[in-house]
């Protein structure tokens, strides 16, 4: 976002909330952006419409600008060993449409949130701009004279753009012709913040600091020294804005590019131990490697919660050097007195306790294990994910994993539930996984059954399943969550396949008793899907007259 007087911030959870450390920007310190599980535009298609008196001259301008900047996010002209900045947040690819204009004798005013929503929907309406879509920027142009207001209350902020969602899958950005310092750095920096941080009106956010600044935010101010990058692709030179680049702590880039990672290098959570299981209380082993040896780990997190969210949630830290471990209140924010593990002492807010007696950390080569004496609230029951990361002294920082699933007892649920799956924790590419869904009126009154393994309780680019049990048929939902496959009948022969992974009918099967109803399903997983995943499942009776609603069963490792 474009800064201007009045943004607010939004508190962002991550590694570094809990014991935070600036790090040294261009012109001023800027804290490594934290992934809070919200939608990254991995691949995405910019459509730009230009609103109110623009020359054909200044849109042809514009319009190569969007070309070139497109094609420097996709990798184009990268230096051998170097990718753009911006794909170390997980966006890849990006591409632009025609122009699109609209309103040439609109007059020049100040532009409130709720003119920019009517201009895209009218034009939505008049088919000048597509529908929204998870993949689809809509990016408006106001001609010269008009001003966006920002802020609460809304204010007025000549030279300021800003990005903005309706919901997690509608996505857009206003940018001005009389934008500052230039049309195309403040472009730039509006593109380059919808893509990491899409949904900054509709949390779960993407990636931000723990002050709230998104990607490009700390690198920008003051306004009378914006850095800027000259670009040079090919025979073209653009000018981009610096954006923060965690592979050097934060730090805001001067190149616009980062070294491409070596893979599987670097401070990273390796696991938990039991990974899935079931109870009020519970001794946990969490285990983190570093590849400079254990010492030079910094802080390890834990978040044990239903989705990651640092609000109500048993949300840890463990402060390696000082050797004590902190709780996070139930707000999410602050920290607890601190807790000396192998002590008498306790520490605990509304969600979970830690008795420090039964509590310890050791060391050894590059594996650091954190072993952690839990007890539950009968409050916070229900199906939650285990969630880990890890910083070093560098100020690497593994951004979370959700390496298992734990489930505290509750009320016996009334018509349809999940049940769970089997096995609760794994790793690999392929194998048998048994899902058992439950429904207290018998297991004929199931009408659909829902599985979807994903990183977040997101359709889009996910292994997203239904099972419909009167017609004994799966669908596997495509790649943007948006249709249904063919669907695919089990123990029979043929396979269903998305982006992300394969069902096979053969060794697939369902069968019911009693008020069970279990589902086996044949499944392996592509290797662009790797990544630590989390195992949701859902039921709904027939005529979805009840629905469990989305429960975390289990989580998966895929190479």
């Amino acid at each position: 976002m474009r800064k201007g007087p009045g943004l607010r911030t939004v508190f962002a959870i991550g590694v570094l909330s809990v014991l935070p450390g600036g790090r040294s920007a261009w012109a001023q310190p800027h804290q490594p952006l934290e992934y809070q599980g919200g939608l990254v535009l991995k691949a995405f298609k910019i459509y730009p419409l230009y609103y109110g008196d623009w020359s054909a001259a200044d849109i042809n301008t514009q319009q190569e600008y969007l070309t070139n900047l497109t094609a420097y996010l996709s990798g184009a002209h990268a230096p051998v060993g170097e990718q753009p900045m911006l794909m170390q947040y997980g966006v890849n690819a990006a591409t632009v449409a025609a122009a699109t204009t609209a309103d040439p004798t609109a007059t020049p005013q100040t532009l409130a949130r709720s003119d920019v929503l009517n201009i895209i929907h009218t034009n939505q309406t008049a088919g000048k701009l597509p529908a929204y879509d998870p993949d689809t920027l809509i990016l408006v142009f106001p001609a010269h004279g008009f001003v966006v207001s920002t802020g609460t209350p809304p204010t007025p902020c000549p030279g300021c753009g800003y990005h903005s969602s309706e919901s997690r899958s509608e996505l857009w950005a206003v940018v001005p012709e009389d934008s500052g310092p230039t049309l195309q750095l403040v472009t730039a920096h509006e593109v380059f913040e919808s893509a990491t941080d899409s949904t900054v009106d509709s949390p779960p956010r993407g990636w931000i600091s723990l002050d709230g600044s998104e990607a490009v935010d700390g690198c920008n101010d003051p306004a009378s020294t914006y850095p800027f990058i000259n670009l040079s692709l090919g025979l073209v030179t653009i000018r981009i804005p610096g954006a923060a680049d965690n592979t050097q702590g934060g730090t805001c880039s001067t190149t616009g590019y980062t070294l491409i990672p070596p893979v599987g290098v670097g401070t990273a959570p390796v696991g938990v131990s039991p990974g899935a299981g079931s109870g009020f209380s519970q001794t946990m082993a969490f285990t983190f490697t570093d590849p400079r040896g254990w010492q030079d780990l910094d802080v390890v997190n834990v978040l044990i919660n239903n989705f990651l969210d640092g609000h109500s949630a048993c949300y840890l830290a463990y402060s390696r050097s000082a050797g004590v471990l902190y709780l996070v209140p139930d707000g999410g924010g602050g920290l607890l007195p601190a807790l000396t593990l192998g002590g008498s002492g306790i520490t605990g807010n509304s969600q979970c306790t830690v008795s420090g007696a039964a509590s310890y950390a050791a060391g050894s080569g590059d594996t650091f294990t954190l072993t952690l004496s839990l007890s539950f609230r009968a409050a916070f029951a229900g199906d939650k994910v285990v969630y880990l990361a890890a910083r070093d002294l560098e100020g690497g920082n593994s951004g979370w994993q959700a390496l298992g699933t734990w489930s505290i007892p509750g009320a016996s649920p009334t018509g349809p539930a999940v049940g769970g799956v089997a096995p609760a924790r794994s790793s690999g590419s392929g194998g048998t996984f048994t899902f058992t869904f439950t429904d207290t009126n018998g297991w004929q009154d199931l009408g659909v059954v829902n599985v979807l393994i994903n990183d977040t309780l997101n359709g889009n680019q996910a292994c997203y399943l239904a099972y419909s049990r009167a017609f004994n048929t799966l669908y596997l939902v495509n790649d943007t969550g948006t249709a249904l496959l063919l669907g695919l009948t089990l123990n029979g022969a043929g396979s269903v396949n998305n982006s992300q992974c394969t069902v096979t009918g053969a060794g697939s099967l369902a069968s019911g008793s009693g008020n069970t109803l279990t589902l086996t399903l044949n499944m392996s997983f592509l290797s662009a899907f790797a990544g630590n995943r989390v195992i949701y499942a859902a039921a709904r009776s027939n005529g979805d007259a009840f629905n469990s609603g989305w429960q975390a069963v289990g989580s998966r490792t895929v190479p």
